[in-house]
């Protein structure tokens, strides 16, 4: 089971939570996972940090960003203010991930796992390149409100706007479809426009192959917690902090997944 995380020294703790909560949830399947990890300017204690935690437990690479060729703070700008610049990694994952590799599920570093994920690497995905989440806030192409759209005018904008946070893709037909090279193109004629770089980009490049999943592999409701906490988790595989209100700020209210994180954050960022 491949799985790509990217992030940079701003999320590097958050990056060691969600691994650590994905082989915690994935005891018996651990053997079977190798953690991708593309990095951009992390720091040699950091990157020892990361080692230690996974050395001898799971397979691992560690990608750094001149691995890729790409510099991610120089490449897109201006970008969105609470995206850091290396967001735009997964739409490079071709570049770096070996093709005898058919599937990989790409996992954002704001989420929590709590059940076995081995289902998202059986997802029959038929003709479709990525298996993903409608966005929780933007249901469709024209809710989204991406820039540039206009220039796409066979596009639907009642289609379904996908979250891409949480992928299983299937890298032979990514490779097949040029979706990198569409997504590059899109980001590249709207430079100055840019929202939400990947996301935006990964809709309209992936526009009509993609298959729509259960949100209990992106629940992106957990970013709505109340003090006391209403949401049951039960039911959810991956919780996913799409907002600025993360799991471990100081406004993210008293909850089983606040208390879940600090204590494997306590664990592992040592």
């Amino acid at each position: 089971m491949d799985i790509c995380l990217a992030f940079d020294s701003n999320y590097v703790v958050p990056a060691q939570v969600s691994m650590e909560t994905i082989l915690k949830s994935n005891h018996s399947n651990r053997d079977k996972i190798k953690f991708w990890l593309i990095s951009s300017n992390l720091s040699e204690e950091e990157t020892d940090r990361i080692r230690r935690q996974l050395a001898t437990r799971v397979e691992f690479k560690i990608i750094t960003n001149l691995e890729m060729n790409i510099s991610f703070e120089n490449v897109y700008v201006p970008i969105f203010e609470r995206l850091t610049p290396i967001s735009l990694a997964r739409i490079y994952l071709d570049t770096v991930i070996p093709k005898n590799i058919e599937r990989i599920v790409y996992i954002d570093c704001d989420t929590i796992c709590l059940g076995d994920i081995e289902h998202l690497f059986r997802l029959e995905l038929g003709d479709n390149i990525v298996a993903a989440v409608k966005d929780m806030y933007l249901h469709t192409l024209g809710e989204a409100d991406i820039p540039g759209l206009s220039s796409y005018p066979d596009l639907d904008l009642q289609h379904p706007y996908f979250n891409s946070g949480i992928m299983v893709i299937d890298t032979r037909n990514w490779r097949k479809h040029g979706v990198r090279e569409r997504a590059e193109s899109y980001l590249k004629a709207n430079i100055n426009e840019l929202g939400l770089p990947d996301q935006d980009a990964l809709n309209i490049a992936l526009y009509n192959k993609w298959l729509q999943i259960s949100d209990k592999w992106n629940f992106m409701k957990v970013c709505e917690e109340t003090s006391p906490p209403t949401i049951d988790i039960a039911d959810i595989k991956i919780a996913h902090f799409i907002s600025s209100k993360k799991v471990w700020n100081d406004d993210y209210p008293k909850s089983a997944l606040k208390e879940m994180y600090f204590r494997i954050r306590d664990e592992v960022a040592k």
